[in-house]
């Protein structure tokens, strides 16, 4: 099995982080946050009415400080030693271009991966159309390399 060694970069509050391709304890916490998102209504397409639509997509945008803390770790520190909580509320002062790169860059290190479609295929009935909508978040397909200030190793 050849290892990913891509690692996105970001400096939030004056501190560094980084995004790596997925590991399994992130799957488990991403699950876990998941399972929170409010998907009714989404299971077939004939119930998709607006409202379903903004209660999901208005779930999904309280969830991403959670999202942001699980997906980056501070430089050089354990993924499983991270306090999310602390690290959501940290995370709160992150710009929307630094938000929509760290969205980005999720799916650009996880395309491809096989936990990454284990942890789409554990999530409730409907969040594989937002996941399917990260094209749109981005304007991009995900895993294309876009003009961004963060960098990569």
């Amino acid at each position: 099995m050849e290892k990913q060694s891509e690692v996105m970069k970001y400096e939030i509050g004056g501190v560094a982080y980084e995004q790596r391709p997925i590991l399994l304890v992130q799957i488990v916490q991403l699950s876990r946050l998941l399972k929170r998102i409010d998907t009714a209504g989404l299971k077939e397409e004939a119930d998709l009415d607006l409202d379903t639509l903004e209660r999901v997509i208005l779930g999904a945008v309280e969830l991403l400080p959670e999202f942001c803390a699980i997906v980056l770790c501070e430089e050089g520190a354990d993924p499983r030693e991270k306090n999310l909580e602390e690290l959501a509320e940290k995370l709160l002062l992150l710009d929307q271009e630094t938000l929509a790169g760290v969205v980005e860059d999720f799916f650009a290190l996880s395309k491809g991966s096989p936990l990454f479609t284990k942890l789409a295929a554990a999530a409730p009935a409907g969040i594989e159309e937002i996941f399917s909508m990260s094209q749109s978040f981005t304007g991009q397909s995900p895993g294309s390399p876009g003009e961004t200030p963060r960098s990569t190793t």
